[in-house]
């Protein structure tokens, strides 16, 4: 049986454990740029205005690495038109695709100037799609940033490259569409926190993004016979 001093000290042992937890979850909560003052927060919603299937060329662009153009043939088939061209892999196209066009987890409504906090000022990737949904072909354009305090997920920002198109006044201005998140100007923007996976469908070597040249040639003769 424990005598009165030795449990007034497990009592005190108690305490202090409990009190240091709680400073960490606080500090934990503190740095992450997703609840600091100004971020409000919403639940999460499509990053996309269509489905996978109305998406027709996307160029994926990664820094100190060259950009990847894919574009999908009359028949369906993906090819890779830049760096080279062949018969995409589909797994790896579908793959990064059905990242694109799933709902975001939750979104969040920050200053255009803290876009630093987020890793969106100089992406991990950027991602620029056009889809076929209707006769004007639709762009857009994806950036990736950092991951968030637990590192399971991404920030993501999109951008809606038409609207930009109506909203410039000139070539100069339509330079600075392609990389807004330079804008000096503050404004409220929308940021969508998605699941990692998104990492592992941009992080691919070029060779992962093609098919091998006898499956390739197979898949083209197949397209081409009625």
């Amino acid at each position: 049986m424990l005598n009165r001093g030795t449990l007034l000290l497990l009592v005190v042992a108690i305490a202090l454990g409990g009190g240091v937890l709680l400073f960490e979850n606080s500090d934990r909560t503190s740095r992450d740029p997703s609840t600091e003052a100004g971020a409000g927060e919403a639940q999460g919603k499509p990053l996309l205005p269509f489905e996978e299937s109305a998406i027709a060329q996307f160029t994926l662009s990664r820094p100190d690495q060259s950009d990847l153009t894919f574009v999908k043939d009359e028949s369906g088939v993906w090819q890779m038109s830049t760096p080279e061209e062949q018969v995409a892999e589909e797994g790896a196209i579908a793959f990064l695709l059905s990242q694109l066009t799933r709902s975001s987890n939750r979104v969040i409504n920050v200053d255009s100037r803290s876009l630093v906090d987020f890793g969106l000022d100089n992406p991990t990737a950027t991602i620029t799609l056009e889809s076929d949904v209707s006769e004007e072909k639709s762009t857009y354009q994806i950036l990736v940033g950092d991951s968030d305090f637990g590192g399971d997920q991404r920030y993501i920002q999109v951008i809606d490259l038409n609207e930009e198109q109506i909203n410039a006044d000139g070539s100069e201005q339509e330079t600075e569409i392609a990389d807004s998140v330079e804008t000096e100007e503050s404004s409220d923007l929308e940021i969508h926190l998605v699941s990692g996976g998104i990492i592992n469908a941009i992080e691919r070597p070029t060779s992962e993004w093609l098919v091998a040249e006898e499956e390739a040639t197979d898949e083209v003769t197949d397209s081409q016979q009625p």
